[in-house]
This record gives structure tokens, sequence and C-alpha cells, in this order.
């Protein structure tokens, strides 16, 4: 359910990068990165990850199924979200000219970065109500949302883009963020809760175990925020706009048929896999089981993405953003090995080891900014691209020793087997797009993607079943019965 909101979402915002590809070029493209990028390392370090740590929270909550605490919990997220917010407007004040000078060489965003400072406010406190739903498991409500949000600001922004071009980029973040505060607030409150008063004193009280998991969110992310920011930098000042915009559009691409699998499994699978935080053997199935359903999703969107990125940038973008197809390839490499980590990368929050997070959040973190500034100096974007596979194959390394330490975690034979299918098939799409061109490589990506998508079709039948709901759905389009039987 999850996963199918979150691609909807995305064949919605298809239409809106397509758009903006025509209507702002790739200069346009770079400079909404880079406007995003300062305000998501801004609003990491001022949100404290209380978005994320709040979930843990609410779900423990729930559990109990005592309403009153549930309530407080509510009203704490509220109002430390509020506060995050406020903090995140008034950093982005104060540092609008360092930021600017850091990132653009000079002061002529200082006005920008400063407006786009409310953005924190909104998104804070958006994030606060979100991580309360999500917690309390309402799985429909938050598929609900993701479609809602992705509709109701589609036609506003592509009118804006339309009628200003870059002078509309301003206008355009400021309106979606609040459009995604109101569809959030939209369906908190339609949840019951018990009317509680709740002083400041009593909310910074209650709120420390929060903030104790939260900072170690806030450290590791404001790590990787950072390194993009320095990343796009970099890239704007030695080589412009528009190549901050190649690389922008190749990143974008490459996360967007694997990240509504991470995001489902944010969503559903870090609050279950805290109720079974006294059962290992139980943590370490739905681990397995989350790697194997994760894997069998974005597999056919990666292969595709790897061996038709040409086509895929053309058919997203435009052909302004032709340098990004290379790119693009690279960067989808990494993306699979993500899907693996993510799920042993829960394993510490759901059992709320803030200070094994953090140690490891850092080093990774440490380790991904050095390689990537390191290669981007000395290979220029490539260097950047190909730091990311790199460094995703190494966190799958690390995170499978910490499950091991953690739950005495261990890939089942199952598990093995379809990983290494899985690169053997990247590795000949890889192979697809560097050996091949034209219509000969665009047909042969076609062939794999196909291949591919049958293939995992059959294990996710055989895995869930033929009743399963999903499997039922697939089965009425055309040939696909006889294909997966």
């Amino acid at each position: 359910m999850l996963g199918g909101s979150q691609g909807l979402s995305y064949l919605i915002s298809l239409v809106r990068t397509k758009a903006l590809a025509y209507l702002l070029g790739p200069s346009g493209i770079g400079l909404i990165g880079l406007y995003s990028s300062i305000t998501a390392t801004v609003g990491v370090l001022s949100g404290m990850g209380i978005g994320e740590s709040a979930v843990r929270a609410v779900a423990v909550a729930h559990g109990s199924g005592d309403l009153q605490r549930l309530s407080r919990e509510a009203m704490v997220i509220r109002k430390v979200s509020w506060l995050s917010g406020l903090i995140g407007l008034i950093l982005c004040m104060a540092c609008a000219i360092p930021l600017s000078i850091q990132t653009f060489g000079n002061r002529e965003h200082v006005l920008a970065i400063t407006i786009l400072g409310s953005t924190l406010l909104s998104g804070a406190v958006g994030r606060g109500q979100t991580s309360f739903i999500q917690g309390t498991g309402r799985i429909t409500v938050v598929a609900k949302m993701n479609v809602l949000g992705s509709v109701v600001g589609i036609l506003p922004v592509i009118l804006i883009y339309a009628w200003w071009k870059a002078d509309g980029i301003i206008p355009a973040l400021l309106l979606t963020s609040v459009l995604s505060l109101l569809v959030s607030h939209y369906f908190y409150r339609s949840i019951a809760l018990i009317p509680c008063e709740i002083t400041w004193r009593e909310t910074l009280r209650e709120c420390k175990p929060i903030l104790t998991l939260g900072l170690a969110f806030m450290f590791t992310g404001l790590l990787w925020t950072g390194k993009d920011m320095v990343v796009r930098a970099i890239i704007t000042r030695t080589y412009g706009l528009d190549s901050v915009g190649i690389y922008q559009s190749a990143w974008a691409v490459s996360g967007l048929f694997v990240n509504f699998v991470l995001g489902a499994m944010g969503t559903d699978f870090y609050p279950r896999l805290t109720t079974l935080l006294d059962d290992h053997p139980a943590m370490v199935r739905a681990i397995n089981q989350q790697i194997e359903i994760g894997v069998l999703l974005a597999l056919p969107g990666v292969i595709a993405t790897i061996s038709c990125a040409p086509m895929v940038i053309l058919l997203l973008y435009s052909p302004k953003f032709h340098g990004a197809s290379v790119l693009l390839a690279v960067l989808s490499c990494g993306v699979f090995f993500k899907v693996i980590s993510y799920p042993l990368n829960m394993v510490q929050l759901a059992k709320g080891d803030a200070r094994g997070f953090t140690i490891f959040g850092t080093g990774f973190a440490l380790f991904e900014s050095g390689i990537t500034i390191v290669l981007l100096i000395q290979y220029g974007m490539m260097g950047a691209a190909l730091a990311y596979p790199i460094s995703c194959l190494t966190h799958v390394v690390a995170m499978t020793w910490v499950g091991r330490k953690a739950v005495d975690h261990r890939f089942d034979p199952e598990s093995i087997r379809l990983i290494m299918v899985s690169i053997f098939l990247i590795g000949t799409g890889s192979l697809i797009a560097y050996l091949l061109h034209g219509a000969t490589a665009f047909g042969s990506g076609i062939l794999l993607s196909l291949l591919t998508s049958v293939y995992c079709l059959r294990a996710l039948s055989k895995r869930l079943g033929s009743e399963h709901r999903f499997i039922q759905l697939v089965l009425k389009l055309p040939c696909i019965k006889w294909m997966i039987s």
C-alpha cells in the first residue's frame, strides 16, 4: 500500500520534473537543488532528529494501549516541533550571508536564503504531525497523505514557474512547504486524542528520550546533508550552475525507482521492528523478508535506469540534460546496495541504541564525504558519482557486521541467492550501457528490464502467495498470469 502510494506520487512528480526541465533548464534545476541542500542542512541541525525519533516514541506509547499517554506524547511532539521550526527559521536568517558566500561565492542569494527559512518552520511542524501518524501505524492514512500531497501542489507550482521562470523558485518552494503542512494537518486532526495540558517544563522533561535518539539522527543527518551541500557548492564554483543541474538531475532520478521502497520501509518496517525487540529470531526473519521484498520491488527499475539511462534522462528531463545519463548509470548501481543495507540500518534505531547509531553513522558519513570530495576534485562529477556505489557497498558490509552483533543476524540462503542474481543482472545492465549505443543499447536494455520484471514477479508471487492482493492485481494484466504461473 505504501509503495503503491509512493509510486503514484512519483508518477505525479514526473510531470512536474518534466515541466521544470523545459521551463528552467539545467541552471534552474541546479539552483533549486542548491537551495534545497541549504535548507536541508539547516533543517537537520535545528530539527534535532525529532521527526525520526518521535516515530519510535509514538510506536511505544501506542503499543501500550494507554490513550492518555499517547495524547501527552502527541502534545510533547507538537510543542517541540514548533520550537525546532522556530530555531531553524532564526538560524537560516542569521547564517544567510555565510551560507550564500560558501555555496555561491557571493552575497546575491542572502535574501532568498532568509525567506526560505520559513519553510523550516512549516516543515518541522508537518514532520511532527506525520511522525505521530506513522508511529500509530495508520498505514492507509500515510498512503493517502503521499498521494494527496503530490496532487494538490503540482498545478500551482507549474503555473508559478511558467509565469515567473527562475524568479518563481522561491515562491514555489514556499507554496510547496505550506501545502505539505496543510495536508499533514488535515489527517492529523482526524485522530481522536484526549485533550491535555502540558507545561513547557514538562515538555522538556518528557522529550528527553526523544532528544537522546534524535540528537544521534541530527548529528549523522547533518553530516549527510552537509556533504551534499559541499559537493554541490564545489561543482557550482568549479563548473557552474548548469553542471550542478546535470548532477542534481542524475542524483534525483537514480533514487526514483527505489525511494518508494525505502519510504515504505521507513514508514512501516521501523515501528514494526520496534515491537519485536525481545525476539531476536523474529527480528532476523523480518529483516531478511524486508531485504528480499525490497530488492524484488526495486530491481526492475534499477535495471531499466542503468541500461536505458540516456532514454530515461530524455524522457524525464530534456535533451539539455544528456550529460546526466552516464552519471545516472553509475549512481543507480549504488542504489541497489542501499536497499540491502537499509533494513539492517534499522536495527540500532529499533533498539534505541543512540550511541552505536551515532558512532557508525558518523564514521560512515565521514567516509562517504571524504571519498566523494576526493574523487570529485580528482575526476570531476564522474568521480563524485563513482563514490556513491563504493560507499553504499561499504555500508552493506558494515551494517552486516552490526546486525550480526546486535541480533545475531545472518542472511538465509534464499536472500543470498537473490542478491547474487541481482548483482549479475546489474552487471549485465552496466555492460549494455557501457558497450552498446543508440537503438541497440535501448532495445537490449528494454529486453533485460522485461526479463528482470518477470523474474521479480515470479519471486514475489512465490513469497506473497497467489491470494495476496498485490499478486491478484498484477495477474489481471495481459499475459502476466502465464508468465508468472
